[in-house]
């Protein structure tokens, strides 16, 4: 079971410094999102992974440290939203009682026709996820393997701050910041943070027919930020593949606008 590729993956990690203070990390690891429908047996049928799933930060902690005691500083806690699909990916199959052409299909439209079916044979309808290759005390068993892809993405990040005065009661400041995600290029389409304030950032993209996304699905078309839903700024990136040797549209310029005024070069 990997953790984002890698043999071990912490759930809990705690980094010190001495005479100073602490940080505290959580992350998402195999003990949230095991690997189960797998076999250890014969045929070992293979976990359906989802790596996607492991090694993000929920939580992150960090204190600063008095005589023997210590004071929290930051906390920060994460949330994700998973975007998944279970696909078949083949079949792993096993004889039983030895039958010679059980591994053999005559044809491979058979074998796809199988891989599609729950139950088939050659030509001989069967049940119980059994192809009747050979006579009926002969016949081949088998399992479908799955696998799963996806995409654990960061929803939202609450953060709560510390200050201390000449007391021990700290005044806490907290902000709220909320992601939305292009679904073509699965870039940041949207950033909102919440304290006293609200202030909102949208993310256009040049995709579908323009000109300026050959073979390119990220390059940013504009910029707007809004404060308590009033456009504050914006933005446009401009493009040009004017160049002597250059036949790509690459960034040339960018016009601003403050508020709702036009942009300017």
């Amino acid at each position: 079971v990997r953790t984002h590729g890698s043999d071990v993956g912490y759930k809990n990690v705690t980094g010190t410094e001495k005479n100073n203070g602490k940080s505290e990390f959580s992350y998402r690891s195999p003990i949230d999102f095991p690997e189960d429908n797998y076999s250890v047996n014969y045929p070992f049928i293979p976990s359906i992974k989802r790596d996607y799933n492991r090694g993000q930060i929920t939580k992150e902690r960090h204190f600063l440290q008095q005589n023997n005691s210590y004071l929290p500083l930051t906390e920060i806690d994460y949330t994700y939203e998973i975007d998944s699909m279970t696909v078949v990916t083949g079949i792993r199959s096993n004889n039983v009682n030895k039958c010679p052409k059980a591994n053999e299909f005559t044809y491979y439209s058979q074998f796809i026709h199988c891989l599609n079916t729950p139950s088939c044979g050659n030509n001989t309808p069967s049940s119980n996820n059994h192809w009747t290759n050979c006579d009926a005390n002969y016949y081949l068993s088998y399992h479908t393997i799955y696998d799963s892809y996806g995409w654990s993405k960061l929803a939202t990040k609450n953060t709560k701050n510390y200050f201390y005065g000449s007391s021990h009661s700290p005044t806490v400041l907290e902000s709220l910041e909320t992601y939305n995600y292009n679904p073509v290029n699965k870039k940041i389409a949207s950033h909102t943070i919440v304290n006293s304030d609200q202030i909102k950032t949208d993310y256009m993209y040049h995709f579908g027919n323009s000109v300026y996304s050959k073979n390119r699905v990220s390059e940013i078309s504009s910029i707007n930020t809004y404060k308590n839903m009033e456009l504050i700024s914006s933005s446009k990136i401009l493009y040009t593949n004017t160049g002597a040797v250059n036949q790509s549209f690459l960034p040339q310029s960018i016009q601003v606008g403050k508020g709702s005024n036009s942009l300017e070069s």
